[in-house]
């Protein structure tokens, strides 16, 4: 709670562990859940929309205009929502409640991005990008507002910053009046004065896990001197950051009770990806579009590992430079040659929250109807490049073959959400 706070504590807790159930509990596994809900998600959504309508309006809230199919679209989900969360919450599911209202937050996201009011393409006039800023930022300012009354009683600190960030006063206050059983969408009127911008949840450095950490080793060794008996264990005091200690599992009552201590923490599996953006159908299970390829067998007696002498060369990284990558869950929606260009394949997929255009060099290895519907993780933040005059945005992740260095597309066994991101 020191290094993130309570609101964060409390997130991972109801977010991850059916409330009055047991579950696991990591210090890796909380600054994974803050990092990529609370900071890169809400916390991030929140800015962006902030800033920029003090930046293309002044700070005042525009008239929002008639609705397209895409606001439309984003208000029927938040009506979704409001009806999903409050009995949720009433039944005291709190891990699908929250689950659900940030399926919201990833589908606000994905609209904000798929209407991209900060880029002003040069066949539209000055006049159209203005009223699609202030329709865009209108909808998303309004997303934000629901999104924030819903998680009040989760993060009351946090969403307390929002609404006065929001020009909406005092959410304590508006709270006494049960405002969350007569919420509905349209509460955020034109001409409301938005607050000044203000960091809601900064990103947890690398360091962030140690810190905790050590406070947890200082409070048993605290506890352990108070009742008279011996320092804490040497081995204890130099655990290592990355490894959680094990001990009996939290259960989300404790939580209720106020009985849960610095020391109930168990194993997690902290790589298990976090899906919190929608959940779009899944078609048939489809044959593989790979063309075939024989492997050689390894020999007999082969090692696990190579020799030392003659190696490749390892190059390792800190676990802050792997956040940087954002891997995503895509669709692949279209595949066709290019024409001129025996290597590529321009593919178009599916992310759940927005489409986009990737080129990739797999023409040599792949049938492109063969590809349509596969499943494929991407490179999601990858800088636009231009090839053959098309732009690509983003990149496939794929093995290569030691025979003949052929590409093998990622993908997955198990049914897995469009726009899950990969951790």
């Amino acid at each position: 709670m020191e290094v993130l706070g309570g609101d964060a504590l409390r997130y991972f807790l109801l977010r991850e562990i059916p409330f009055g159930q047991d579950g696991g509990f990591s210090f890796d596994a909380l600054v994974q859940r803050y990092n990529g809900d609370l900071a890169n998600g809400y916390g991030n959504l929140v800015s962006r929309v902030v800033n920029m309508v003090h930046k293309y309006f002044g700070g005042v809230v525009p008239e929002a205009g008639e609705e397209t199919d895409a606001e439309k679209a984003l208000r029927e989900s938040a009506v979704r929502t409001i009806a999903v969360y409050g009995p949720a919450f009433d039944e005291l599911n709190f891990s699908e409640a929250l689950k659900a209202l940030w399926t919201l937050v990833a589908e606000t996201d994905g609209y904000l991005t798929a209407n991209a009011p900060w880029k002003k393409p040069a066949e539209r006039s000055d006049a159209d990008h203005a009223q699609l800023q202030a329709r865009v930022l209108a909808t998303a300012g309004e997303a934000i507002r629901v999104i924030t009354a819903l998680a009040y009683p989760i993060l009351p600190e946090s969403t307390a910053r929002v609404w006065r960030q929001l020009g909406q006063g005092e959410i304590s206050e508006v709270a006494k009046n049960k405002f969350l059983t007569d919420l509905a969408w349209g509460g955020l009127k034109a001409g409301t004065k938005f607050g000044e911008p203000a960091p809601l949840f900064p990103r947890a450095e690398k360091d962030a896990v140690e810190r905790m950490q050590n406070i947890e080793n200082e409070n048993n060794k605290t506890v352990i001197e108070a009742a008279g008996g011996k320092s804490a264990a040497p081995a204890a005091a130099t655990a290592s950051p990355s490894v959680a200690p094990t001990a009996p599992s939290v259960g989300t009552d404790a939580l209720a009770k106020g009985t849960l201590t610095p020391t109930t923490v168990g194993p997690v599996d902290a790589a298990a990806p976090v899906a919190t953006t929608k959940v779009d159908a899944v078609p048939a299970a489809l044959e593989s579009a790979r063309l075939s390829t024989t492997l050689a067998a390894a020999p007999a007696g082969a090692p696990l590992t190579p020799a030392a002498e003659g190696a490749a060369e390892s190059h390792t990284i800190t676990f802050d430079d792997f956040v940087k990558v954002d891997l995503r869950v895509a669709q692949i929606l279209v595949a066709e040659r290019i024409p001129k260009a025996d290597k590529l394949l321009r593919l178009e997929v599916d992310l759940g929250y927005e489409k986009r255009q990737i080129l990739a060099g797999i023409a040599q290895y792949y049938e492109p109807e063969k590809l349509i519907g596969r499943k494929i993780v991407i490179v999601a933040n990858l800088a636009p490049r231009k090839m053959r005059g098309l732009e690509s945005n983003g990149m496939l992740l794929a093995a290569s073959l030691p025979t003949d260095g052929a590409p093998v597309l990622a993908g997955f066994l198990e049914e897995v959400p469009l726009g899950a991101r990969l951790k």
